[in-house]
């Protein structure tokens, strides 16, 4: 039984690693494009860091008006969103958009850099 679970081990290992190589980067993104634009939020930002224990995500933590903290990362972003963002700031984002509305003044969009026309809103 062992000898089998030797040899059965390094196959496993390749497959997984197959799998995972072969994953298409730009399909995770429009995923995650998709799943950023069915959320709706609204709140005063009251964090904002780097999440060095989930890959150095930019991440911002807002409290909404129920005092529930909702955290947004924002790891695809192409245009610098979390650096326009402030804490102290409020943001609101509507469900089937990709932009955030902050201190009711001006839009922010966020920008995945692939096309992701294709997604469904």
């Amino acid at each position: 039984m062992k000898k089998k679970l030797i040899y059965l081990t390094p196959i496993l290992l390749i497959a997984v690693v197959f799998i995972l190589l072969s994953y298409n980067k730009g399909s995770l993104i429009c995923d995650r494009f998709s799943l950023f634009q069915g959320i709706s939020y609204s709140g005063v930002v009251v964090q904002k860091f780097i999440d060095r224990e989930n890959h150095a995500y930019p991440t911002v933590i807002i409290k909404d008006s129920s005092d529930v903290l909702v955290k947004i990362n924002l790891m695809f972003d192409t245009n610098n969103v979390y650096d326009a963002i402030n804490i102290g700031d409020t943001i609101q984002k509507v469900k089937g958009v990709n932009f955030f509305v902050r201190n009711s003044i001006d839009t922010l969009i966020v920008d995945y850099g692939e096309n992701c026309d294709s997604v469904s809103q």
